[in-house]
């Protein structure tokens, strides 16, 4: 049994995008909502935040969902930590926050927003922290704005909560919470059954979805399309240069599946028969037949935002291409 991982932008939307239970059980442990702050329901939102005029920045989440109180909670996980980041998360939360007002609209209708984060890197390093002097964050850090003199919280309409997966406990958590979900994210790959003594609920949902061995061929490939593209960021952003890389799907190995952790690419599709580039404007046409519909928009939805993001990362004008060959049975 081997297990894709959850850190994976087609993993995580397809264990927390569309399953409920799972997902409200990450906000009670990451925002630790107990008692009569737990959440009780949630409805999901549309995922992306499209530019309200030509030329603005595209906002681009992973998962949105308000509950009943009328809380909306954004959550995405980064696994690269490129200029400018925490202005992007409060960017993408103030733009939830002002978005819910139409023209005419009161501003009594605003409701709270909670932006969280989950992050394959050190946000706030221990080591920056002790040469500055200052206070070491935690792992699971929750951030509001607060009153300088009496420290009062009251204004609470904007709020974050970061999850920095390097500073995760060395041994696996004994009860649920925060610390287990970011083992899973961790060690999830290094798994080969889910764990007998695994707190039971939505932690072995979890795994179960990530279960590669009931994966469709599809899915599969669609998994794979995904960990191509972040090794190529990985690659281009360690040299601050563009470059091409062309891999078949059937060279995607185990060793290579372990090193892809970037997140973005400019993605276009080459026919193995002509080796004739295609535009990123022509992919949803092009992906092979054999993707079912549903399986074909969910790819081309990933693959746009991935383009999208590579654009948002300061890297001048340099472009990062990723040139995945189909197979040869697909149409040229």
């Amino acid at each position: 049994m081997a297990f894709a991982d959850l850190k994976n932008d087609y993993i995580f939307r397809r264990i927390f995008a569309t399953h409920p239970d799972i997902l409200r059980r990450l906000l009670n442990d990451v925002l630790e909502r107990r008692d009569a702050q737990t959440i009780e329901q949630i409805e999901y939102l549309p995922g992306e935040q499209l530019p309200v005029v030509e030329g603005a920045k595209l906002s681009i989440l992973d998962v949105r969902c308000k509950d009943r109180a009328g809380t909306t909670f954004v959550v995405e996980m980064q696994l690269i930590h490129h200029p400018g980041f925490i202005n992007r998360v409060v960017y993408n939360a103030c733009k939830a926050y002002a978005g819910q007002l139409k023209e005419g609209d009161w501003y009594t209708k605003l409701t709270d927003v909670v932006a969280i984060s989950i992050c394959d890197f050190d946000l706030w390093p221990d080591k920056e922290q002790d040469k500055k002097g200052l206070a070491r964050v935690p792992m699971l850090s929750r951030w509001n704005m607060t009153e300088r003199a009496s420290a009062n919280q009251g204004l609470l309409q904007v709020q974050y909560a970061f999850l920095e997966l390097p500073k995760m406990p060395d041994r696996r958590p004994e009860g649920p919470g925060a610390d287990l979900w970011a083992w899973l994210f961790v060690h999830a790959t290094e798994l080969t059954e889910i764990p007998a003594d695994l707190t039971p609920g939505p932690y072995g949902d979890a795994l179960e979805l990530a279960n590669k061995a009931k994966f469709t061929v599809a899915e599969l490939q669609a998994y794979a399309l995904l960990l191509v593209g972040w090794h190529q960021v990985s690659t281009s952003a360690a040299v601050f240069a563009p470059k091409t890389l062309s891999i078949h799907p059937s060279k995607i190995s185990a060793s290579m599946h372990a090193s892809m952790r970037a997140r973005s690419a400019s993605v276009s599709v080459i026919p193995a028969r002509t080796k004739r580039r295609r535009s990123v404007s022509r992919l949803p046409s092009r992906l092979p037949s054999r993707f079912p519909s549903a399986q074909r928009a969910s790819a081309i939805s990933s693959t746009c935002r991935i383009s999208s993001l590579a654009f948002s990362y300061a890297w001048s004008s340099a472009t990062v291409n990723f040139a995945l060959l189909a197979s040869s049975s697909a149409s040229p």
